[in-house]
């Protein structure tokens, strides 16, 4: 028996103009975008194209875990203003096309 869901389309189930973010954008910039538009991850971009993913998790991966456990916001943004979010990305992420199915 043939599994269907191996055949739905991407487009079925892809953000089509997703919310973009530079590499030089602090990762509490992005993580605040993330929180404002309840998404999980951003394509990071450049003049010239896609370099890379970031999702929260890279961005609460790279903070110190001090910072995890504190409840002052401006601790922990300070925090991750440490590294751009080119630095804690996962740069050049395998792309799907539009025709492709999942």
């Amino acid at each position: 028996m043939r599994d269907h869901r191996l055949q739905t389309p991407i487009t079925d189930c892809m953000t089509p103009d997703p919310l973009p973010v530079m590499p030089d954008v602090m990762p509490g910039g992005g993580y605040d975008l993330m929180l404002m538009h309840s998404i999980r991850c951003m394509p990071v971009i450049r003049v010239g194209g896609r370099v890379g993913i970031v999702g929260s998790s890279d961005v609460l991966h790279a903070q110190p875990a001090a910072v995890g456990r504190t409840r002052d916001r401006a601790m922990a943004m300070r925090a991750l203003s440490k590294n751009a979010v080119g630095e804690v990305m996962t740069a050049n992420p395998r792309v799907v096309t539009e025709g492709d199915t999942v």
